[in-house]
């Protein structure tokens, strides 16, 4: 019997050659180069794009908290931390100038009359009840600038000393008619002058160096909550004598808040020394495109002036 042998077709079954192996893994290594070099330029782009905005959120967080400083009213500054949450705290001036005064005044003539020695200059009283008095020269510019003091909120303020002074403390609600602050009832607009008129039966202990008064909107208050990661700003709350949370919604200056310190020095604790410093220092954080933490650190100093 005669066996026939069939060929086997190995072209069907035959493997990788050493040749094209080798042919794979260079072109793999060349698109992994190139791969490489152009994703690592736009991941570090990305990175550096994020790391700016996030710069730039603090940078804008920290320059309105200096730019509201600069309108503090002297002495008001007060810093406290309660559940974990830095609050920084100070009374908010609209306007302000110097007061018409004589040492001989009183309130016996009443305003619009006049008080003192010189009936139609409505000068300020001191120790004495009074409840007007004439600026020297109109209110800030524009001279539209005594239509926006408002007979809701505003207070007159005259010698503000630090929180907690008998008398000179712009804070206190306790004191009745012998507080340094008045709640202002009308302002009138005059020719080269204005006048002011608040709360009846005032009395005002102190003088101002300067003859200087302040006209204060309300207190305004920035939180930064490191739980929370946000850094807020909160106004358009009463005045309290104690420093404690405001209870009004407030509005969100930053996010991503990972640590932040507020510290205030006002010379060694002595007050009406004219100077005080406000250290500020925020730290936001992000995760890079690997993943990874980074964080930004920003440091703000803003000298306020505390010359009542």
């Amino acid at each position: 019997m005669t066996k026939r042998l069939h060929s086997v077709d190995r072209s069907s079954s035959a493997g990788v050659t050493l040749i094209e192996l080798a042919i794979t893994i260079a072109l793999v290594g060349i698109l992994a180069a190139l791969i490489v070099q152009f994703v690592a330029p736009v991941r570090s782009y990305i990175d550096s794009s994020r790391r700016a905005a996030l710069a730039d959120t603090a940078d804008t967080a920290l320059r309105r908290v200096r730019r509201d400083l600069r309108l503090a009213l002297p002495n008001s500054v007060r810093v406290t931390t309660s559940g974990g949450i830095v609050y920084l705290e100070f009374l908010l001036v609209r306007t302000g100038g110097r007061y018409r005064y004589e040492a001989a005044a009183s309130s016996a003539s009443g305003c619009p009359a006049g008080a003192g020695t010189s009936t139609t200059e409505d000068l300020i009283a001191f120790g004495s009840s009074d409840n007007c008095f004439k600026t020297i020269g109109n209110l800030y510019d524009p001279a539209s600038g005594i239509s926006n003091v408002s007979t809701t909120t505003d207070y007159v303020v005259v010698f503000n000393l630090q929180p907690g002074t008998d008398k000179a403390d712009a804070y206190k609600t306790s004191c009745g008619s012998a507080c340094n602050n008045a709640k202002i009832t009308k302002a009138v607009n005059l020719t080269n002058e204005d006048r002011i008129e608040f709360s009846a039966g005032n009395t005002f202990t102190f003088e101002s160096p300067g003859r200087r008064f302040f006209i204060v909107e309300g207190p305004v208050t920035y939180a930064c909550d490191k739980t929370a990661g946000t850094l807020m700003r909160f106004s358009g709350y009463p005045i309290a004598e104690t420093q404690t949370p405001p209870g009004v919604t407030g509005a969100r200056l930053a996010n991503n808040v990972n640590d932040c310190s507020i510290t205030y020095d006002n010379v060694a604790g002595v007050a009406n020394l004219g100077a005080g410093l406000v250290s500020m220092w925020l730290q936001l954080k992000m995760q890079d495109s690997r993943g990874a933490t980074e964080t930004v650190s920003l440091y703000h100093a803003v000298h306020v002036n505390n010359a009542p």
